[in-house]
């Protein structure tokens, strides 16, 4: 059970790793976003997503770890979390347990938070983005008053010449 111990520790290090690069490019990401730079933005964000499947790849791993030390241990299935875990895990593997729970928890804070802001960052821009939009299209209808050559009221919309067209 030593070994399966270390693997799974010296696997959340790996995975404490992953979370601070995790939080690295969302910061990253935030300074893209707000530089308005389209095309670094696409390049943060595919960091972003390599990152989210090197995590996704090791998760399987830290399951098949978890399953053996999970029915050594006889956790039920409400107790099958880390906090219990460190409970029954010998020293000096609950003491390495503890010490990532806590810097994770750490990590995953600041990451939701940057997180947070950059969708904060985004939604602003889109709302601009949408305002001007609205203001460049409502710019080119224009009403035709007076009468047409019948005399009758016209009653119809002309459009002016757009500054853009509907593909942008």
């Amino acid at each position: 059970m030593d070994e399966v111990l270390t693997a799974l520790c010296d696997l959340l290090d790996e995975e404490l790793g992953r979370q601070t690069k995790l939080l690295e490019a969302s910061q990253e990401l935030r300074g893209a976003v707000a530089s308005q730079i389209p095309a670094s933005v696409e390049e943060k964000t595919a960091a972003l997503n390599v990152l989210i499947k090197q995590n996704k790849v090791a998760e399987g791993e830290r399951c098949r770890l978890l399953y053996r030390i999970v029915e050594h241990f006889g956790l039920e299935t409400d107790e099958q979390t880390l906090t219990d875990l460190i409970k029954v895990a010998p020293e000096p593997w609950s003491l390495r347990l503890r010490k990532f729970q806590t810097q994770c928890n750490d990590t995953l804070k600041s990451t939701k938070a940057v997180t947070r802001q950059n969708t904060g960052i985004l939604r602003k821009s889109l709302r601009v983005i949408d305002r001007t939009m609205y203001q460049i299209l409502s710019q080119n209808i224009a009403e035709t008053g007076g009468y047409d050559s019948s005399g009758g009221d016209r009653a119809k919309s002309q459009l002016r010449p757009a500054m853009i067209d509907q593909a942008g």
